[in-house]
């Protein structure tokens, strides 16, 4: 088939079988000239891809123009230096310019790949929109809707109510932002459709990739089948700004496309008959058309990324990118609440020694003798050993409980991906899932299994996933064919957890890599993993060489955590007699005018430097440390006063 411009009409040349094409883009019959043909350059900019040369161009700057409307004049231009960051954080340099591309589009679909912080930057558009956004829906997997409450409460410029919709609980009419699961639209007709949302997004929209399903329907509408006003069966879930996210927009085959293309640019993606037929090879076959094909794709791709398509490659951004990401996705603990709950009971049964065995450790530093030191840190090893040994059956329920989410977040990643674990019962269930896809490694494997699982990963395109126990799959091999770790279940030493992420941290590797530690919300393994992102940098750099740091699941840490005893010792030197009263005034005062400010386990340190009438130069050091931490709350002249 051709377009070409015949006088002052465009004539479209095809053959019988396309004869939908032309007529689905608004073309008229002629039956004196056979052919297809329009007087409106608008109806033939639908076909624009049919044409060569100049009036290809001609009719892409027409089809460009209809797209126009797309185009948030208001925020399309905003500087990117004026995007919102949290705190220490920044935004990626791609990522200010992703926010910017978004809100510069009334409908967009960001297209990143895994880690490059779609998130973040689908939450600046909430933050800078103009006009800006009131009310927002976000429509995800059951299984990313804590995280997306975490990621909002993190990133958000301004405090906004948010409500996570769930069967049981039902709709509240007074929250600013709402999430929901795809799976429970339907149950929520009439209040999706009350109003039109400021802003929807969709995660992972990939999800909608069927038209037929219920979820796809429910969000993006069905229309009568037998209508030839195509009137809606279902309405669309209406709303002024629409973004869908998903890193692998065609999971098999251009078709799937076809629910997303339509719902955010019915200008070049009005005709699934035109669509299919170009771009799906579409062809009638014994049993109706078969769509399964794919054809002009490179056209596909060129349209997509000059209209509403976000993508950016990996090696396009790797020098934005530091050398290793670590994120924590924390999952919903729906039908497993009692699984978590015995085990957080089983941790508080010692978190009161345990507490007692960091404060110890903590007021170590400031001792003479070095060997008291090292005996307090063994024995808060010698604690957390005891407590996680006597929960290790609650963490082996809470584990296997979650092997359905960590299945469902896996299926949804394109690309090479290594799963750690430590119970075999987890292992076992993983394998059984990904079958001939994945390989495996544990303590059970042979020299010889290991070695082959090993060379099947690296160099087989078949093997999508390698599941390893973090003891026998974390030292001595090379995992470099993936830059995606996931870690199913948390070891309580963290030194294992890195040496593990370092398998694919090596040599020869050329991407970010990205490590991910799924986690029940609330359980003791979430702890643990905020703590790990936390004080990586004091693992890494800070700690004495024979300093084992353990994860600590308090919500609290002593500030003094980041300072080491030779650090200690060393401040100690250039203490004086006046700075040592200066900073024992200070502490009291602490105590006493922002309590309620500092952590409790600086109050118990404060507390027990403070019995003391006079401070040595080491609890000066160790007490200056603290309030460095809370200069917040503290004269900055004193501030001055006792820094070095």
């Amino acid at each position: 088939m051709r377009l070409e411009k015949q006088g002052g009409k465009y004539i479209c040349i095809s053959e019988f079988n396309e004869r939908f094409i032309p007529k689905q883009a608004g073309f008229d019959w002629n039956a004196d000239t056979k052919h297809w043909e329009t007087d409106s350059p608008f109806v033939a900019s639908n076909l624009a891809e049919y044409a060569e040369g100049e009036l290809m161009d001609a009719l892409f700057t027409i089809r460009n123009q209809a797209n126009s409307s797309n185009i948030n004049e208001n925020t399309s231009k905003m500087p990117v230096d004026q995007f919102y960051s949290p705190g220490d954080t920044s935004l990626y340099p791609f990522q200010q310019n992703g926010i910017a591309w978004l809100l510069g589009r009334k409908f967009s679909m960001l297209s990143d790949g895994l880690g490059m912080g779609k998130t973040a930057q689908a939450i600046g558009v909430i933050n800078h929109a103009d006009p800006p956004i009131e009310k927002a829906l976000i429509v995800c997997p059951a299984s990313l809707r804590i995280n997306w409450r975490k990621e909002l409460e993190f990133w958000l410029k301004r405090p906004r109510a948010i409500y996570i919709v769930e069967s049981q609980k039902g709709w509240s009419p007074f929250a600013s932002i709402y999430i929901i699961n795809y799976d429970i639209l339907h149950k929520f007709q009439h209040e999706l459709r009350e109003f039109t949302w400021d802003l929807l997004i969709a995660d992972e929209a990939h999800y909608l990739r069927n038209p037929k399903t219920k979820r796809t329907q429910h969000l993006l509408g069905k229309k009568w089948r037998y209508s030839r006003k195509q009137e809606w069966e279902i309405p669309p879930v209406p709303a002024n700004r629409k973004i869908f996210i998903t890193g692998t927009p065609i999971v098999n085959r251009p078709v799937e496309l076809w629910p997303l293309v339509n719902a955010l640019d019915p200008v070049n993606f009005g005709s699934y008959d035109k669509f299919t037929r170009r771009y799906c090879g579409a062809r009638r076959g014994r049993w109706g058309w078969d769509t399964t094909g794919a054809t002009h794709l490179d056209e596909l791709k060129r349209i997509l990324r000059s209209t509403i398509m976000l993508r950016r490659k990996k090696d396009e951004v790797l020098t934005d990118l530091p050398s290793k990401i670590t994120s924590i996705i924390e999952l919903p603990h729906d039908g497993n609440g009692n699984a978590v709950k015995a085990e957080m009971k089983a941790f508080k049964q010692h978190e009161s020694s345990l507490q007692e065995l960091v404060v110890s450790r903590e007021l170590a530093k400031s001792f003479a003798n070095e060997s008291d030191y090292k005996d307090s840190v063994n024995r808060l090893k010698t604690g957390v050993l005891l407590a996680f040994s006597q929960l290790s059956s609650e963490r082996k329920r809470v584990a296997v409980a979650k092997v359905p989410l960590v299945i469902e977040y896996v299926d949804n990643i394109d690309e090479k991906v290594v799963i750690f674990c430590h119970h075999k019962d987890v292992v076992h269930r993983l394998r059984s899932h990904f079958k001939q896809s994945c390989v495996w490694l544990n303590g059970e494997c042979s020299l010889n299994d290991r070695q082959r699982a090993i060379e099947d990963f690296q160099f087989n395109p078949d093997i999508k996933v390698f599941i390893g126990s973090i003891q026998a799959a974390g030292v001595g091999i090379t995992l470099t064919a993936s830059r995606i770790a996931i870690f199913a279940e948390l070891d309580w030493v963290p030194g294992n957890m890195e040496q593990a992420s370092d398998r694919l941290h090596r040599i020869g590797q050329k991407d970010t890599v990205l490590i991910q530690y799924l986690v029940f919300d609330q359980s003791v393994d979430a702890k643990i993993a905020k703590t790990l992102v936390q004080k990586q940098a004091i693992i890494n750099d800070v700690l004495d060489p024979d300093d084992e740091t353990f994860p600590l699941p308090f919500d609290e840490l002593p500030s003094t955590l980041t300072v080491s005893f030779n650090e200690i010792a060393k401040q100690s030197e250039n203490i004086t007699h006046e700075t040592k009263e200066i900073i024992r005034s200070t502490l009291y005062n602490l105590l006493l005018v922002a309590s309620d400010k500092i952590n409790r386990f600086d109050k118990i340190i404060i507390d027990n430097l403070l019995m003391a009438r006079y401070l040595s130069s080491k609890e000066a050091a160790l007490g200056r440390s603290i309030i460095i931490t809370n200069k917040t709350h503290v004269d900055p002249k004193v501030i001055m006063q006792i820094q070095d």
